[in-house]
């Protein structure tokens, strides 16, 4: 099984790093950066009555931590977006490994050799619970390491910060290697994954509004305040979640011995696999369209439930400005000055802009992920130009990008406004359709760089992190003003002043559009990418 888990983890090495060293590298900057902006206690006191009456703040990042300090703070904020990130990674790696090698014929290549039933699926189970592993070492280290700058970090609170963010990370690990099971496709193991991932954060968002203390147990991201670093550090219910996550990962086990390879299991009959409906076939539009369904139409749901949220927010958020003068001017740095709700709005731009474009990223890297899988391969054989599957591709992310970016920014005004007695329509609107830009730009590097250099296209992702990172931290860290220019996200379309700025965006437009046809061009000149 060696052999086997060093190409597993070889050949999802990228993937790993990417994840594991955002999330910690996002985890070890918060600590020292909340305390740059509240270097007095008593300023971080000042945030209590705000949140506390803040319903929205409590959907988002749950229950305010009784006592409250730096690191509470951190494990408050920073570690419900990281739990809920950390859960993504592990079902996502998870799926991958099992039924995703299934449907590649790896798994069949593997058992070949003669390795018995389950060896793919240990294997699998090894590089996913590491991966959650790591990820909790990496947060304890990291904010232990905070200590030097930050003396109220605590070793006791980091630690069990860690376990905690091991344990739902390892939960959803162990969903996905479930889900892979009972599944007939990727896919489908995907969807199911996702799905129990958005009713834990629904279901840990009314125990906190209504404090319903059962219910925030029975939610995987609820049990963070369940075991409560920098709290309560409770170690009973560190191993109590700790044994669910064993019961469904030895649930996923023994139905891995019991079914087909291939197969979903229970087993179904062929009808009921193929369904009852049939149909004439696809055009290749029609094809791709149906193929990459599923993701858009999750990553819609998404952006518009979280800008339903950040809109609801608003007035409350305008309280919280104006009783916190060092967050009011952070968020000023983000966007601009003016009225307290204008100042978190467009703050809230970049955001917004940051969802669209990863939306976009990925869906404009369908036909790459199709080519090195060797789908795309079939597609050609039928007569389809290479580069019509690449501007099929790059069609459906652009059209996207708009859905998203309009129909985002539409919710988003429509629940600020209803939010607030003064009238922020046009600045939430134009805050929310600034992250079409930056999408199409992101869009032309991620086509550029699949024509040019297909085996680098995941360094599309590469700008919208650095960007992010430059946009929120940027400012705090003292960044030249024309290092923040150089990001995607620092050219917002509405100014606090109510107008308007278009030529960062047209040159944003621009830079896409033209890049989005060197690299069509380019792919129809290079020979198929497989594995």
């Amino acid at each position: 099984m060696g052999a086997l888990l060093s190409t597993m983890v070889r050949t999802r090495r990228g993937f790993l790093l990417a994840w594991l060293l955002s999330l910690v590298g996002f985890v070890a900057v918060t600590p020292v950066i909340y305390h740059s902006a509240y270097p007095d206690p008593a300023d971080l006191e000042a945030l209590l009555p705000s949140f506390e009456n803040n319903l929205g703040v409590r959907v988002m990042y749950g229950r305010l931590p009784d006592p409250f300090s730096f690191g509470a703070m951190a494990t408050w904020e920073v570690g419900a977006l990281t739990a809920i990130l950390g859960g993504l990674m592990a079902l996502l790696l998870a799926v991958r490994l099992v039924r995703g090698a299934e449907e590649d014929g790896v798994t069949e290549m593997v058992r070949v050799t003669g390795m018995e039933r389950r060896t793919p699926m240990a294997a699998a189970s090894v590089v996913v619970f590491g991966a959650c592993l790591a990820l909790g070492i990496g947060v304890a280290a990291v904010t232990l390491a905070n200590r030097a700058l930050v003396p109220e970090i605590q070793i006791r609170g980091s630690i069990y910060y860690g376990v905690a963010l091991a344990i739902i990370s390892s939960f959803f690990g162990a969903l996905g290697l479930l889900t892979s099971q009972i599944s007939v496709t990727a896919r489908q193991a995907r969807g199911l994954g996702l799905a129990v991932l958005a009713a834990a954060y629904v279901a840990r968002a009314i125990a906190d509004v209504n404090e319903i203390a059962w219910l925030r147990a029975l939610s995987p991201l609820g049990w963070r305040d369940v075991i409560g670093p920098y709290t309560h550090d409770r170690a009973l219910p560190a191993l109590g979640t700790a044994l669910v996550v064993a019961l469904v990962a030895a649930l996923a086990w023994y139905v891995a011995g019991r079914r087909d390879l291939g197969a979903p299991w229970p087993a179904r009959s062929d009808r009921a696999a193929r369904g009852t409906r049939r149909y004439r076939g696809y055009g290749p539009l029609r094809l791709r369209l149906h193929l990459e369904r599923s993701t858009i139409t999750w990553w819609m749901i998404a952006l518009l439930a979280i800008s339903s949220v950040w809109g609801s927010i608003s007035g409350d958020m305008g309280k919280v400005l104006d009783d916190s003068p060092q967050t009011r001017a952070y968020l000023e740095g983000l966007g601009g000055q003016g009225a307290a709700e204008t100042v978190y709005l467009l703050a809230i731009g970049p955001f917004f802009a940051i969802v669209v474009a990863c939306a976009v990223v990925y869906v404009a890297g369908s036909a790459h992920r199709d080519e090195t899988a060797g789908i795309l391969t079939g597609e050609l054989a039928s007569g389809i130009c290479v580069r019509t599957a690449y501007w099929h591709s790059t069609l459906i992310a652009f059209v996207t990008a708009v859905l998203t970016s309009v129909l985002g920014a539409l919710v988003f005004a429509a629940a600020a406004d209803g939010a607030t007695d003064v009238d922020v329509w046009d600045t939430a609107w134009w805050a929310g359709v600034s992250a079409l830009p930056p999408a199409i730009a992101v869009l032309g590097l991620t086509v550029l760089l699949a024509g040019f250099l297909p085996r680098w296209t995941a360094l599309a992702w590469a700008p919208v992190a650095v960007s992010g990172f430059m946009t929120f931290f940027g400012p705090l860290l003292d960044v030249p003003d024309w290092v923040q220019d150089l990001t995607l996200f620092n050219w917002a379309i509405g100014q606090q002043d109510g107008s308007l700025e278009w030529t960062g965006s047209i040159v944003l437009t621009a830079c896409g559009v033209l890049l989005c046809a060197l690299g069509i061009w380019a792919v129809g000149r290079r020979d198929l990418e497989c594995g």
